[in-house]
């Protein structure tokens, strides 16, 4: 029975997200999934700045279905999206009866809508792109936490708790650490705890040793400081008259170009900033290892701990300049400001697949592999892209309600502080916490990345909507004791 009802709502899912990958036909591409694309097979120093474990993994199975079709690429890339969506679907799947079995029918049929129906979750499916394979490995990680709260029995879902695919992207691994160390603590697991400690060695390994004897060069410098780079330049921006010329101003003038950035500074993208920061990975001419070690060497020269150091010195100066820029930097994920570029083109929602540079960056990286991909070129496929694509102005109420980061944002909030109350009142355990950790720990994460209100971020977040509706309108189910509930 628990089968056929699994088989049922993936049958339901995948029937759903087909027009998208008919009418984007043999794949979809964003521009990360390009960089990637780019990277592994050969066209950029190999570089993780698109997690490269991630890229690999994807240029393998593309390798594989170019043996399997005869080098035939429209097809080794149908394949592709074939199999990831399809994956993609069974997790949600997973999800949808597992939110049945804690919160009721209703609610079930409610995930069972949201996955089905929800743009994001087919658009990234379907894609080559980093958000593919994180998808799933989330979903697994989410699915098993609910487990957990249900049942109050680790062993049956450590494997699935401890997926390693959650972190193909940076923010997936941080999360999953801090959410594992929770796990730990609730659960009083011993072996959870070897758990955690070898994926924490098992990435450092990769990171740090395998990586470097491949000479795969390590993230740009600036990519974990996206925040502090963003007020650097807006501060700098706002006060340049009164700091020109001081030591502090020279200071920071040596390790990042202030005049490029504060010309090309937008309080909503920090990629503009964060890409003038320290070196870049062109080094044309050279070995893969004489790049490399150049990229290093120069590298060096952009340490965190001297940034942070002048970083520091001007928000002493300017504290309140740091706070408005900090807000500017994140206001889409609380607030249905709908200002920036991003959101104007709906780029947040999907990938920027309407971007004219965008698709030249697509279109430049298949030329140069000899990937002739043959996009479905039907009228009817035309008008689904359009109607996708086509930029949805502020005045679009349900642009501003159901495709905006803000809602979901705090739809998790109100349920997280309902469940916190409800913990502190005894009347639900306090095990409950764990599968809320997740999105509130990506929603954490995401307020620190570089592009405001980017939905592809919060993913988890959408992920958990029934768990926080089921929360605010009924705590009932909570408090369920029975252990011989269906689990699946």
């Amino acid at each position: 029975m628990k089968t056929s009802r699994r088989t049922f709502y993936f049958l339901v899912i995948l029937i759903a997200w087909l027009p998208y990958w008919w009418a984007f036909f043999p794949i979809i591409v964003s521009y990360d999934g390009a960089a990637q694309l780019a990277n592994f097979f050969g066209l950029s120093y190999p570089n993780n700045h698109q997690p490269y474990t991630a890229a690999a993994i994807m240029g393998v199975l593309i390798k594989f279905f170019m043996k399997l079709t005869n080098n035939n690429s429209t097809w080794s890339f149908a394949l592709y999206a074939g199999l990831i969506g399809s994956c993609s679907a069974i997790v949600c799947s997973r999800l949808v009866v597992k939110f049945g079995t804690a919160f009721g029918r209703n609610i079930q049929w409610l995930s069972l809508l949201l996955f089905a129906l929800f743009p994001l979750f087919p658009f990234y499916a379907f894609s080559y792109d980093k958000t593919a394979p994180f998808l799933i490995g989330i979903g697994m990680s989410f699915s098993a936490l609910i487990s957990i709260a249900i049942d109050k029995n680790l062993n049956n879902h450590l494997w699935e708790l401890t997926v390693v695919t959650s972190v193909f992207r940076s923010d997936g691994y941080y999360v999953m650490v801090i959410v594992l160390l929770a796990c730990v603590v609730v659960l009083r697991s011993k072996q959870l705890l070897l758990c955690l400690i070898s994926i924490i060695v098992l990435m450092t390994v990769i990171t740090k040793v395998i990586f470097p004897m491949a000479f795969i060069a390590p993230g740009l410098p600036g990519d974990s400081i996206s925040v502090p780079l963003q007020q650097v330049a807006y501060t700098v921006k706002t006060h340049e008259a009164q700091l020109k010329g001081s030591k502090l101003y020279d200071d920071l003038n040596k390790i990042m170009p202030l005049k490029k950035i504060t010309e090309a500074y937008n309080p909503n993208l920090a990629d503009y900033v964060k890409f003038n920061y320290g070196n870049t990975y062109n080094n044309e001419n050279k070995s893969k290892k004489e790049a490399f070690e150049t990229f290093l060497k120069e590298r060096s020269k952009y340490g965190i701990r001297n940034f942070l150091k002048l970083w520091l010195r001007l928000g002493m100066k300017y504290p309140f300049d740091y706070v408005k820029a900090w807000i500017y930097q994140v206001d889409s994920y609380y607030s249905p400001t709908n200002d920036n570029e991003q959101e104007k083109s709906s780029g947040q929602l999907f990938m920027n697949l309407n971007q004219v540079w965008v698709q030249n960056r697509i279109t430049d990286v298949m030329r140069q592999l000899n990937f002739s991909v043959d996009y479905n070129g039907s009228e009817f496929a035309k008008k689904f892209k359009n109607r996708l694509l086509t930029p949805l102005h502020n005045n679009n109420i349900i642009y501003k309600i159901f495709l905006s980061a803000w809602l979901y944002d705090w739809l998790l909030i109100i349920s997280s502080l309902i469940l916190l109350v409800k913990m502190i009142r005894k009347k639900v355990s306090i095990v409950w916490g764990l599968p809320f950790l997740l999105p509130l720990g990506v929603l954490g994460v995401a307020m620190l990345t570089p592009v405001d209100g980017g939905m592809r971020y919060i993913l988890p977040v959408i992920m958990a909507v029934p768990m926080c509706i089921a929360v605010i309108f009924d705590t009932n189910h909570l408090n369920i004791k029975d252990k011989n509930r269906e689990i699946i």
